[in-house]
């Protein structure tokens, strides 16, 4: 989840970017303060950019698939396989016998 802080902290710089040409040499709360006096529609702007940015960072969130990040879960089918032990191991006709073990 995103903090208030973290996207507090994001809108000022992309409000920044937008509103200064150079953002090393303004500070977030004047570029802020200007972006907020010159625009009239600076609120539907800033809701979009907003959402823009939540989005952005919802999306680049990685993603999981199983148990470990990154891996992908694979779909198995332990039933059958359950059952072809049991066929090659457990029954009075073993595929192997006690002899194919033996050192």
């Amino acid at each position: 989840m995103i903090s208030q802080k973290h996207l507090y902290y994001l809108c000022t710089k992309t409000l920044c970017n937008l509103c200064c040409s150079d953002f090393s040499n303004m500070t977030a709360w004047s570029c802020l303060k200007d972006s907020h006096f010159r625009q009239n529609k600076r609120k539907k702007d800033e809701h979009c950019m907003v959402a823009s940015i939540i989005a952005a960072l919802e999306h680049s969130k990685r993603r999981r698939g199983g148990s470990v990040p990154g891996h992908k879960f694979k779909r198995r089918n332990r039933e059958a396989a359950f059952a072809q032990i049991m066929m090659d191991y457990f029954v009075d006709n073993p595929l192997y016998s006690e002899e194919d073990f033996r050192r």
